[in-house]
Protein backbone atom coordinates (compact mmCIF):
# COMPACT_ATOMS: atom_id res chain seq x y z
CA UNK A 1 0.00 0.00 0.00
CA UNK A 2 2.84 2.40 0.82
CA UNK A 3 4.58 1.70 -2.48
CA UNK A 4 1.35 2.31 -4.40
CA UNK A 5 0.78 5.60 -2.59
CA UNK A 6 4.31 6.87 -3.25
CA UNK A 7 4.15 5.79 -6.89
CA UNK A 8 0.77 7.53 -7.30
CA UNK A 9 2.11 10.82 -5.89
CA UNK A 10 5.18 10.63 -8.11
CA UNK A 11 3.06 9.81 -11.15
CA UNK A 12 0.97 12.94 -10.64
CA UNK A 13 3.66 15.44 -9.66
CA UNK A 14 6.89 14.15 -11.26
CA UNK A 15 5.72 12.30 -14.35
CA UNK A 16 8.87 12.83 -16.43
CA UNK A 17 11.48 13.07 -13.67
CA UNK A 18 12.92 9.62 -13.07
CA UNK A 19 15.64 10.84 -10.68
CA UNK A 20 13.15 12.36 -8.23
CA UNK A 21 10.94 9.30 -8.46
CA UNK A 22 13.84 7.01 -7.61
CA UNK A 23 14.85 9.27 -4.72
CA UNK A 24 11.27 9.12 -3.42
CA UNK A 25 11.49 5.35 -3.31
CA UNK A 26 14.85 5.36 -1.55
CA UNK A 27 13.84 7.91 1.09
CA UNK A 28 10.17 7.06 1.66
CA UNK A 29 9.92 3.33 0.94
CA UNK A 30 13.28 1.60 1.25
CA UNK A 31 14.21 3.47 4.41
CA UNK A 32 11.12 1.92 6.05
CA UNK A 33 11.26 -1.63 4.71
CA UNK A 34 14.96 -1.98 5.56
CA UNK A 35 14.59 -0.60 9.09
CA UNK A 36 16.52 -2.83 11.47
CA UNK A 37 18.53 -4.45 8.68
CA UNK A 38 21.58 -4.26 10.96
CA UNK A 39 20.08 -7.30 12.65
CA UNK A 40 18.78 -9.26 9.64
CA UNK A 41 20.95 -7.89 6.85
CA UNK A 42 22.97 -11.08 6.34
CA UNK A 43 19.81 -12.90 5.24
CA UNK A 44 18.48 -12.11 1.79
CA UNK A 45 14.78 -11.34 1.94
CA UNK A 46 12.90 -11.82 -1.30
CA UNK A 47 9.93 -9.56 -0.41
CA UNK A 48 12.24 -6.54 -0.09
CA UNK A 49 13.75 -7.20 -3.51
CA UNK A 50 10.28 -7.72 -4.95
CA UNK A 51 9.10 -4.33 -3.67
CA UNK A 52 11.99 -2.52 -5.35
CA UNK A 53 11.52 -4.37 -8.65
CA UNK A 54 7.78 -3.65 -8.59
CA UNK A 55 8.31 0.08 -8.08
CA UNK A 56 10.92 0.27 -10.84
CA UNK A 57 8.68 -1.60 -13.28
CA UNK A 58 5.75 0.68 -12.55
CA UNK A 59 7.87 3.80 -12.87
CA UNK A 60 9.61 2.75 -16.09
CA UNK A 61 6.44 1.30 -17.60
CA UNK A 62 7.94 -2.09 -18.45
CA UNK A 63 6.35 -5.53 -18.31
CA UNK A 64 6.45 -7.76 -15.18
CA UNK A 65 8.54 -10.37 -17.01
CA UNK A 66 11.37 -7.91 -17.76
CA UNK A 67 14.70 -9.45 -16.74
CA UNK A 68 15.69 -8.36 -13.26
CA UNK A 69 19.38 -7.82 -13.99
CA UNK A 70 18.67 -5.63 -16.99
CA UNK A 71 16.02 -3.68 -15.07
CA UNK A 72 18.37 -2.90 -12.17
CA UNK A 73 21.22 -2.02 -14.50
CA UNK A 74 19.02 0.34 -16.52
CA UNK A 75 17.73 2.08 -13.38
CA UNK A 76 21.23 2.38 -11.91
CA UNK A 77 20.22 0.33 -8.86
CA UNK A 78 21.76 -2.56 -6.95
CA UNK A 79 19.93 -5.31 -5.01
CA UNK A 80 18.58 -4.33 -1.60
CA UNK A 81 20.53 -7.22 -0.07
CA UNK A 82 23.81 -5.60 -1.06
CA UNK A 83 23.05 -2.54 1.04
CA UNK A 84 21.50 -4.34 4.02
CA UNK A 85 24.44 -6.75 4.23
CA UNK A 86 26.93 -3.90 4.34
CA UNK A 87 24.90 -2.19 7.08
CA UNK A 88 24.92 -5.42 9.08
CA UNK A 89 28.69 -5.79 8.69
CA UNK A 90 29.32 -2.18 9.69
CA UNK A 91 27.01 -2.46 12.71
CA UNK A 92 28.71 -5.62 13.98
CA UNK A 93 32.18 -4.09 13.65
CA UNK A 94 31.10 -0.99 15.59
CA UNK A 95 29.39 -3.13 18.24
CA UNK A 96 32.64 -5.02 18.88
CA UNK A 97 34.32 -1.73 19.86
CA UNK A 98 31.37 -0.37 21.80
CA UNK A 99 31.85 0.44 25.53
CA UNK A 100 28.42 -1.10 26.19
CA UNK A 101 28.99 -4.51 27.75
CA UNK A 102 25.46 -5.69 26.96
CA UNK A 103 25.96 -4.96 23.28
CA UNK A 104 29.25 -6.85 23.27
CA UNK A 105 27.52 -9.86 24.85
CA UNK A 106 24.86 -9.73 22.13
CA UNK A 107 27.57 -9.75 19.48
CA UNK A 108 29.26 -12.70 21.18
CA UNK A 109 25.92 -14.53 21.32
CA UNK A 110 25.38 -13.95 17.61
CA UNK A 111 28.72 -15.64 16.92
CA UNK A 112 27.60 -18.95 18.42
CA UNK A 113 27.43 -21.66 15.71
CA UNK A 114 23.86 -22.70 16.47
CA UNK A 115 22.52 -19.17 16.32
CA UNK A 116 20.44 -18.42 13.20
CA UNK A 117 22.15 -15.04 12.84
CA UNK A 118 25.58 -16.71 12.82
CA UNK A 119 24.45 -19.28 10.27
CA UNK A 120 23.18 -16.57 7.91
CA UNK A 121 26.38 -14.56 8.42
CA UNK A 122 28.65 -17.52 7.66
CA UNK A 123 26.59 -18.34 4.58
CA UNK A 124 26.95 -14.75 3.40
CA UNK A 125 30.73 -14.70 3.96
CA UNK A 126 31.10 -18.01 2.13
CA UNK A 127 29.05 -16.71 -0.82
CA UNK A 128 31.51 -13.81 -1.04
CA UNK A 129 34.43 -16.24 -1.11
CA UNK A 130 35.67 -15.78 2.47
CA UNK A 131 36.06 -18.37 5.22
CA UNK A 132 35.14 -17.53 8.80
CA UNK A 133 38.78 -17.77 9.90
CA UNK A 134 39.80 -15.29 7.20
CA UNK A 135 37.18 -12.81 8.37
CA UNK A 136 38.35 -13.22 11.98
CA UNK A 137 41.95 -12.47 10.95
CA UNK A 138 40.82 -9.40 9.02
CA UNK A 139 38.97 -8.13 12.07
CA UNK A 140 42.06 -8.59 14.25
CA UNK A 141 44.14 -6.62 11.73
CA UNK A 142 41.57 -3.77 11.55
CA UNK A 143 40.84 -4.35 7.88
CA UNK A 144 37.81 -2.55 6.43
CA UNK A 145 35.70 -5.66 5.87
CA UNK A 146 32.64 -3.68 4.84
CA UNK A 147 34.40 -2.04 1.90
CA UNK A 148 35.94 -5.34 0.75
CA UNK A 149 32.61 -7.16 0.89
CA UNK A 150 30.92 -4.28 -0.90
CA UNK A 151 33.40 -4.46 -3.78
CA UNK A 152 33.17 -8.27 -3.92
CA UNK A 153 29.40 -8.21 -4.00
CA UNK A 154 29.35 -5.49 -6.64
CA UNK A 155 31.78 -7.50 -8.78
CA UNK A 156 29.67 -10.65 -8.50
CA UNK A 157 26.47 -8.82 -9.39
CA UNK A 158 28.12 -6.92 -12.22
CA UNK A 159 29.37 -10.13 -13.81
CA UNK A 160 25.76 -11.19 -14.38
CA UNK A 161 25.32 -8.09 -16.55
CA UNK A 162 28.43 -8.47 -18.70
CA UNK A 163 27.77 -7.68 -22.35
CA UNK A 164 30.22 -9.21 -24.81
CA UNK A 165 32.64 -10.01 -22.00
CA UNK A 166 32.67 -6.40 -20.80
CA UNK A 167 31.18 -5.47 -17.44
CA UNK A 168 29.01 -2.40 -17.75
CA UNK A 169 29.14 0.19 -14.93
CA UNK A 170 26.11 1.06 -12.80
CA UNK A 171 25.36 4.46 -14.26
CA UNK A 172 22.09 6.09 -15.20
CA UNK A 173 21.45 6.30 -18.98
CA UNK A 174 21.11 9.74 -20.50
CA UNK A 175 17.45 9.36 -21.47
CA UNK A 176 16.51 8.74 -17.82
CA UNK A 177 18.44 11.83 -16.75
CA UNK A 178 16.46 13.96 -19.18
CA UNK A 179 13.18 12.10 -18.63
CA UNK A 180 11.75 12.68 -22.13
CA UNK A 181 9.61 9.70 -23.20
CA UNK A 182 11.68 7.53 -20.87
CA UNK A 183 8.97 4.85 -20.57
CA UNK A 184 8.86 4.25 -24.32
CA UNK A 185 12.66 4.18 -24.60
CA UNK A 186 12.91 1.82 -21.62
CA UNK A 187 10.43 -0.60 -23.18
CA UNK A 188 12.49 -0.78 -26.36
CA UNK A 189 15.83 -1.06 -24.56
CA UNK A 190 14.61 -3.77 -22.16
CA UNK A 191 13.14 -6.01 -24.84
CA UNK A 192 9.45 -5.32 -24.25
CA UNK A 193 8.86 -4.33 -27.90
CA UNK A 194 10.49 -7.34 -29.60
CA UNK A 195 9.08 -10.83 -29.23
CA UNK A 196 12.41 -12.52 -29.94
CA UNK A 197 13.78 -11.31 -26.59
CA UNK A 198 10.77 -12.64 -24.67
CA UNK A 199 12.06 -16.10 -23.79
CA UNK A 200 8.72 -17.30 -22.43
CA UNK A 201 6.98 -16.89 -25.79
CA UNK A 202 6.47 -19.86 -28.10
CA UNK A 203 5.51 -17.67 -31.06
CA UNK A 204 8.27 -15.13 -31.70
CA UNK A 205 7.37 -14.19 -35.26
CA UNK A 206 6.92 -10.57 -36.26
CA UNK A 207 3.45 -9.33 -35.33
CA UNK A 208 3.17 -7.48 -38.68
CA UNK A 209 4.67 -9.65 -41.41
CA UNK A 210 4.38 -13.01 -39.57
CA UNK A 211 7.42 -14.36 -41.47
CA UNK A 212 10.57 -13.95 -39.36
CA UNK A 213 11.46 -13.70 -35.68
CA UNK A 214 10.73 -10.25 -34.31
CA UNK A 215 14.24 -9.07 -33.50
CA UNK A 216 15.07 -5.37 -33.39
CA UNK A 217 17.02 -5.62 -36.66
CA UNK A 218 14.04 -7.24 -38.34
CA UNK A 219 11.63 -4.59 -36.98
CA UNK A 220 13.85 -1.81 -38.35
CA UNK A 221 14.06 -3.48 -41.75
CA UNK A 222 10.37 -4.40 -41.88
CA UNK A 223 9.14 -0.96 -40.81
CA UNK A 224 11.55 0.90 -43.07
CA UNK A 225 12.59 3.44 -40.41
CA UNK A 226 16.25 3.03 -41.42
CA UNK A 227 19.39 3.15 -39.31
CA UNK A 228 20.80 0.45 -37.08
CA UNK A 229 19.66 -1.08 -33.81
CA UNK A 230 22.56 0.48 -31.90
CA UNK A 231 21.47 3.98 -32.78
CA UNK A 232 17.82 3.22 -32.09
CA UNK A 233 18.56 1.79 -28.64
CA UNK A 234 21.30 4.25 -27.70
CA UNK A 235 21.24 5.18 -24.01
CA UNK A 236 21.02 8.87 -24.85
CA UNK A 237 17.50 8.32 -26.18
CA UNK A 238 18.34 9.82 -29.58
CA UNK A 239 16.37 7.06 -31.32
CA UNK A 240 13.01 7.87 -29.70
CA UNK A 241 11.66 9.52 -32.86
CA UNK A 242 12.29 6.31 -34.79
CA UNK A 243 10.62 4.38 -31.97
CA UNK A 244 7.52 6.53 -32.42
CA UNK A 245 7.57 5.73 -36.14
CA UNK A 246 7.73 2.00 -35.37
CA UNK A 247 4.78 2.26 -32.98
CA UNK A 248 2.70 4.20 -35.54
CA UNK A 249 3.68 1.67 -38.24
CA UNK A 250 2.43 -1.21 -36.09
CA UNK A 251 -0.83 0.57 -35.30
CA UNK A 252 -1.38 1.27 -39.01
Amino acid sequence: AQVSRIWSIAERKFTDNFIIRRKMYESLVESNITYGSELFGFEERTPLERVMRMYLRWTMGVAPWTRVNRLLEEAGCTPVFLRTARRAVSYELKARCSPCQTLKECVAYNREPRNAFAVAKIKYYNSMGFASDTIADMIENDVDIGAILQRRHMDQFAQTQAVGGEVRPFTLPGYLLRGTDFRMVARFRLGNETRAEQSWRTDKTCRVCQREDETMDHVIMCSGVGGGANGLLHESGRGRHRMLEIIKWREA
